[in-house]
């Protein structure tokens, strides 16, 4: 290995560190500029007609006023929705799953009933399940505040986020910018690889809000027709809690299946108004990972659908809930980078890297 890359690799590795060390500042900057590439096509209109500054300013405004306007309509709903929840008859839900495993202990062949205790499905090992659950939310709920430095943290994410957003809209675009800092026998390589990456992350992005989006108009229209109270809280929850694999679907389901439990409409509310909760929110899940990201996600990338859930069920393997949301956009820049770095190399031994 030469000096350069040596450098090159030193360079990286310090970065990296920084990046960490610095975390409360460069993941609400990250996020800004993750959310200054779905802003660009839109500001460069507003530039043309009122000038980039103020095009900055009204995306930044927007980017504040739409979720908070979407907040806002929730709350005449959130004031019944907390008091049916906190009448949900947990107790009772608890004994009807108890007397429902007695009842199978008793009806059921020995070996069948030792199968389904093999799968979980006994009262301990109900008891043990809901405890583990308890205790995912917890530690997620930990690793969050950890990771945005608490408190103060997540609130100095959603400050700032905001104020870099302007300042990125301002002097975007960026890419010929960096390019101009780069030598010059890098540029041909840089014109291929950053416009593509910044395309990958900037596709995946819309993608996931079209699909949030879907999901929360079927939620919201499933709701209504049930006559489910505070439908359309519940189906933003639905929505925007599928960004978070896993524990987002799963404390939205809890919302809905207490509501669903207490009153659930023209279910009559009881295990009925519990169940069509669990049906939906299943059926949300199975539409979204077998549906609407391998063709939404997957095509805006340029990947089939077989590996868009190939790519998540490895990221969930190898990273958990984060590797779920990264796979799809890191497998396909890694495509980009494979295609740009590895596949020459293959061809021909002798030929190493430019740039």
């Amino acid at each position: 290995m030469n000096r350069v890359a040596v450098l090159r690799l030193a360079i990286v590795a310090v970065a990296v560190g920084l990046i960490w060390m610095l975390r409360s500042i460069m993941v609400p900057l990250f996020a800004a500029y993750a959310v200054m590439l779905l802003w660009l096509p839109m500001h460069g209109r507003f530039s043309r007609v009122i000038g980039p500054m103020p095009a900055a300013v009204v995306c930044t405004l927007l980017t504040v006023l739409l979720p908070l306007g979407l907040i806002l309509a929730t709350i005449p709903d959130l004031g019944h929705l907390g008091a049916y929840i906190a009448n949900a008859d947990l107790d009772a839900l608890r004994t009807w799953v108890n007397d429902t495993l007695s009842s199978l202990e008793e009806k059921l062949p020995a070996d069948w009933m030792e199968r389904l205790k093999s799968m979980g499905l006994s009262q301990e090992k109900a008891g043990e399940r809901a405890e583990d659950a308890a205790n995912v939310l917890l530690s997620v709920g930990t690793w969050l505040m950890a990771f945005f430095g608490g408190i103060l943290g997540i609130v100095s994410f959603m400050v700032l986020l905001p104020i870099f957003l302007f300042y990125l809209l301002a002097g975007a675009p960026w890419l010929p910018r960096l390019r101009k800092e780069m030598p010059a026998q890098w540029h041909e390589r840089f014109d291929r690889v950053l416009p593509r990456i910044e395309d990958i992350i900037r596709s995946y992005l819309r993608s996931r809000f079209i699909v949030s989006t879907v999901k929360g108009i079927i939620a919201f229209g499933v709701l209504m027709a049930l006559g489910f109270p505070g439908a359309f809280t519940l189906a933003v929850l639905l929505g925007m809690f599928s960004i978070l694999p896993v524990i987002g679907p799963f404390i939205a389901f809890v919302a809905v299946g207490l509501v669903g439990l207490v009153d659930g409409g023209v279910t009559g509310g009881g295990i009925a108004g519990l169940a069509v909760a669990a049906g939906l929110s299943l059926t949300l899940e199975l539409l979204e990972g077998y549906v609407l990201l391998p063709r939404i996600v997957g095509r805006g990338l340029g990947l089939s659908d077989f590996a868009v859930v190939l790519a998540m069920l490895f990221g969930g393997a190898l990273g958990g809930i984060l590797g779920v949301l990264l796979a799809v956009p890191v497998v396909a820049i890694g495509g980009v980078l494979y295609a740009e770095y590895l596949r020459p190399v293959m061809r021909d031994p002798g030929q190493a890297p430019g740039g």
